[in-house]
């Protein structure tokens, strides 16, 4: 179900929820009992509203990659919300009620740092693979995977997901998290290796070094 923005939304970050339900009251109803006893019970019906990393984008009440829930709020009134949400990274959850137009704000610079930085993660695959054509140095290889990989990281947790257009990249059934980490780490510690030159220089940190990438090998990877 598609709700208009409210004046008032819930923030609850950028990453590390699985999914977040809101429960929104909608309409509340006094049934009394059969045998007159005076006992009444309110029954209150709820809309529900979701956001999270395993919510389809197209079932998200916001249509964000920010984990937000739209929180109406009516002029004069009290309202009881429940949330309910699910997590694999932490049992702690810190969330903000923002106005509409700071989480617009705040949505629009993230987006642009974003942007920066595979701009400039960019830059650096293109030149280095330039200098490794020129020089046919294999140093440059690990580090172009490197920034590489972690490029498509920074694209894995801000714009795909399903119902993105990036889903045929990276689809979001794929746990590619994991592998990317498993990645970046190995070409990380590969680049380090080769630029100290650590198998002539440092031999025993070398073998530690090598030990690290067989062990990410085997078990992340």
């Amino acid at each position: 179900m598609r709700h208009q923005l409210p004046e008032k939304v819930l923030f609850l970050g950028v990453a590390g929820i699985d999914t977040a339900v809101l429960f929104v009251p909608r309409r509340e109803s006094l049934l009394r009992d059969g045998f007159h006893s005076g006992y009444s019970l309110r029954l209150v019906q709820y809309d529900t509203l979701k956001s999270g990393e395993k919510v389809r984008l197209q079932e998200r009440a916001i249509r964000s990659k920010l984990v937000v829930l739209p929180l109406p709020m009516p002029q004069d009134s009290l309202q009881t919300y429940f949330l309910k949400v699910t997590t694999s990274v932490g049992d702690t959850l810190e969330s903000t009620i923002l106005s509409l137009h700071t989480f617009q704000e705040r949505q629009r610079n993230i987006g642009l740092m974003v942007g920066i930085m595979l701009g400039i993660m960019g830059f650096a695959v293109l030149y280095n693979l330039i200098l490794f054509v020129t020089t046919r140095d294999t140093v440059y290889i690990p580090y172009i995977l490197y920034v590489f990989f972690f490029a498509l990281a920074i694209i894995q947790s801000n714009f795909t997901g399903e119902g993105t257009f990036t889903e045929w990249l990276i689809p979001a059934k794929i746990h590619i998290r994991t592998f990317l980490v498993c990645v970046i780490a190995i070409s990380s510690t590969q680049f380090t290796r080769m630029l100290l030159q650590m198998r002539s220089a440092f031999p025993k940190g070398d073998i530690l070094l090598r030990a690290y990438i067989v062990s990410q090998i085997l078990f992340y990877c």
